[in-house]
């Protein structure tokens, strides 16, 4: 599903607003013209490049048109990506951005890079601590800069009025900052920002506005995307622990002690006795205790007298052990799927080699993509349902030291953070 889309005048541009939200955990795919088939792309983010930064305004102005109009209809979330030394067309585009999204829409722009040394104060742009029109920017053959106020640059080119926040209301936090942004009645908005904490709050603060358009060169576009999505993409890890070996549980025990997680214990009594109610009371524990980015999964065990004698149960049921571990494996799999698949869950472990299988089957899934070894004899691969997709570790239960568990779900978290 296309969840934001970004427009900018180069490539390059295109590319490095793409990656702050590719590590944001979002599949973001870049564009070398607007495609009237976007809705096809397997992207939730798509980065379109409109090579328009040193050509004439107007047609500037047409190629931006052009691409926010054909993405405003299939996303809710559009930016106007601008070079990070304000070279450009910067008036026309903004222009171009605000009238294909429509009335009422307003832009915020955040002109601001800290991790590269662009700050703005008192509207001036600030290169590495040095005025941006004393930079070599000034010499640009195609697009030199004369000016390093950021209001006058866009002012000049754009038929829209323009104010100006101040860093002392931005320094102030997100609600001076949505103070000032609702007493101001100007389309474009710049703010002064000196901090990537500046940035989130602006982003914090506007973020419960629906027509906002981020105009930067990607740190505010990724923090608002990120506060707009924050309730639907809280990517969390969901551990199903099938294996009854020791190290298992003392593996589980050393994550506990240094993440919060929450285990849900399945009797497995109650399995054998009444499938169904057991799946139902476990998914009201789940359900009870969810809260996005926590770290939550399911066990049949807890601690040492818990351990499993499948050959008393057998005898109870009057069926052979064999059977008594897949029903556990899919009753397992059953109550993990059941309550993942419309949750933002998109990291799985599983240790134990039956209960993979029980998981896949319970998905209804024959391929498993195998991608790397995380640790030996514990794999990443990723499996597809439907339009989703699953990053999977697997693991047996006696494999691997204590710490085992704990590397592994730091090792889910960077793949979510797309490091």
């Amino acid at each position: 599903m296309l969840e934001a889309a970004i427009i900018a005048d180069d490539f390059t541009g295109a590319n490095a607003t793409g990656i702050l939200l590719k590590k944001k955990g979002l599949k973001v795919t870049t564009l070398l013209k607007p495609n009237s088939n976007i809705d096809k792309i397997n992207a939730e983010v798509i980065s379109i490049s409109t090579n328009s930064r040193s050509i004439d305004p107007k047609e500037a102005y047409k190629r931006v048109y052009e691409a926010a109009k054909t993405v405003i209809k299939s996303t809710p979330y559009v930016a106007k990506r601008i070079d990070s030394t304000l070279r450009g067309n910067l008036g026309a585009e903004i222009d171009a951005v605000l009238d294909a999204a429509g009335e009422g829409y307003r832009a915020a722009v955040v002109p601001v890079y800290p991790k590269s040394g662009r700050i703005c104060v008192g509207g001036y742009l600030l290169v590495n601590g040095t005025p941006l029109q004393l930079t070599e920017v000034a010499k640009d053959p195609k697009c030199p800069i004369r000016s390093s106020n950021v209001k006058e640059l866009i002012s000049s080119q754009t038929k829209r009025s323009i104010a100006n926040i101040t860093l002392d209301i931005v320094a102030g936090g997100r609600k001076a900052i949505s103070d000032a942004f609702f007493q101001v009645k100007e389309d474009i908005v710049v703010f002064d920002a000196v901090t990537d904490d500046d940035i989130e709050n602006i982003a914090s603060a506007l973020s419960g506005q629906e027509k906002i358009i981020c105009v930067d060169p990607g740190p505010f576009t990724a923090a608002f995307i990120e506060q707009k999505m924050g309730f639907q993409k809280q990517d969390g890890i969901f551990l199903i622990l099938g294996s009854v070996s020791e190290l298992t549980t003392a593996q589980l025990n050393y994550l506990l002690k240094r993440k919060e997680a929450y285990i849900c214990k399945i009797s497995v009594p109650e399995i054998l006795t009444n499938e169904e109610a057991a799946i139902k009371k476990a998914l009201e524990v789940l359900i009870q205790h969810y809260k996005p980015g926590l770290i939550m999964g399911i066990s049949t065990k807890g601690d040492a007298s818990d351990v499993l004698d499948l050959q008393s149960y057998s005898v109870k049921a009057q069926c052979d052990p064999e059977e008594i571990s897949n029903r556990i494996n899919e009753t397992l799999s059953r109550i993990a799927y059941t309550f993942v698949k419309d949750k933002p869950f998109s990291g799985i472990y599983i240790t134990g080699g039956d209960t993979a299988l029980a998981f896949f089957d319970v998905l209804g899934i024959n391929e498993f993509t195998v991608e790397s070894e995380v640790l030996p004899l514990a794999v990443h691969g990723t499996a597809k349902v439907n339009d989703r997709l699953y990053n999977v570790v697997t693991k047996g239960g006696l494999v691997g030291n204590v710490e085992a568990l704990y590397d592994i779900v730091n090792y889910l978290e960077s793949l979510m953070k797309g490091e």
